[in-house]
C-alpha cells in the first residue's frame, strides 16, 4: 500500500475506533449505574444526596459487622 493510500484510510479508521471506544464507555457507564455494588451506595445527582441503600437495614451481614464494630 502506498503512503497516499494510508492517508486516505487512516482518518476513517480513527473515526471508527473513536465510535467504538465511545460506545463501550457509554455502555459500561449505563451498566454500572443500573447495578449498584455493596459498600458503594448509589448517588442521586438530581437530589444531590445518596440514594437509600439497596439492601435491608436488618441484613444479617450488616448486623454481624455492626456487632463486631466494623464501619458500615
Amino acid at each position: 500500500m502506498t503512503p497516499a493510500k494510508y492517508s486516505e484510510v487512516l482518518p476513517g479508521l480513527a473515526k471508527a475506533l473513536l465510535l467504538v471506544l465511545t460506545g463501550t464507555w457509554a455502555a459500561t457507564n449505563v451498566y454500572d449505574r443500573r447495578h449498584p455494588k455493596l459498600g458503594h451506595p448509589p448517588f442521586d445527582w438530581r437530589r444531590a444526596r445518596p440514594r437509600p441503600r439497596p439492601w435491608a437495614a436488618e441484613s444479617q451481614t450488616l448486623l454481624a459487622a455492626e456487632m463486631r464494630g466494623d464501619a458500615v
